[in-house]
């Protein structure tokens, strides 16, 4: 646990908003999903089977952008929960989950320097991880730059979105930079109706849109595109901009 908490503070001290967006998924996700293996009352082998296989399930997924505090915290948590079992009602929004841990196991965590972080990694199999994770930038700046033609440059559909909630699969997002995060598969309802998205969808970096293909079939209430469908309510239209081949949700003014 030292080691896997000193690589967490190498990693922050490259990249220092790191600390406060990972911190804020693992207090959503991460405490909900501990409580959740909490209540199910299992036993002690079968918790820890679940853990482990959830480590394993981790490592096959393509990203860990949205995923790993589903593991992180669950896994710290059940160890902690065998010396303190109510420890999560010690912490509140401004927790910094990692300092406490830190401080709850008792742990001294070396200096995060470039020296011990390269002796450290050869004994976790840092060759091999730097050699997939290379592969994957390359493969992963090539997504990107069809994403942003796709989603940016060539003509889509975006949808502004007003009281969204959503659902998909933080195993599959790819972040798409500036841009914002492209999501494989949805399911985004808001006031305007319902939206499904089977072949990907680029929601922006502020939460405010969601960009798809152009639409490929426009009915009253039914707007469908490549891989992708709209249904939508009677209070909002399709519109496009004629210059830039863009198509734009709209609500209609009711007089």
């Amino acid at each position: 646990m030292t080691n896997a908490l000193f690589f967490r503070k190498y990693r922050y001290k490259q990249f220092a908003e790191g600390a406060v967006n990972e911190n804020l998924l693992e207090m959503n996700e991460g405490i909900a999903e501990y409580t959740g293996i909490i209540v199910t009352s299992r036993q002690d082998e079968q918790t820890k089977s679940y853990l482990i296989n959830g480590m394993e399930r981790l490592l096959k997924n393509r990203t860990f952008v949205r995923s790993f505090a589903y593991q992180t915290i669950p896994s710290y948590g059940y160890i902690l929960y065998k010396k303190d079992n109510e420890w999560n009602k010690q912490i509140n929004a401004n927790t910094d989950l990692t300092a406490f841990f830190i401080k709850k196991f008792e742990l001294k965590i070396p200096n995060p320097t470039q020296q011990i972080f390269k002796k450290l990694a050869t004994a976790y199999n840092g060759k091999i991880i730097f050699e997939e994770e290379t592969t994957r930038d390359i493969g992963n700046k090539r997504v990107v730059k069809a994403y942003k033609e796709k989603f940016v440059e060539s003509p889509h559909f975006e949808i502004k979105f007003e009281s969204m909630n959503y659902s998909f699969d933080p195993r599959t997002i790819i972040p798409i930079g500036q841009y914002g995060t492209y999501y494989p598969t949805t399911r985004i309802t808001d006031n305007w109706g319902i939206l499904t998205v089977e072949k990907g969808g680029l929601i922006s970096a502020d939460w405010g849109k969601i960009s798809l293909s152009i639409p490929i079939s426009i009915e009253k209430n039914l707007i469908k595109g490549d891989g992708w469908i709209l249904e939508l309510r009677d209070q909002y239209t399709i519109e496009i901009d004629e210059q830039k081949r863009n198509y734009y949700l709209k609500k209609v003014v009711q007089y």
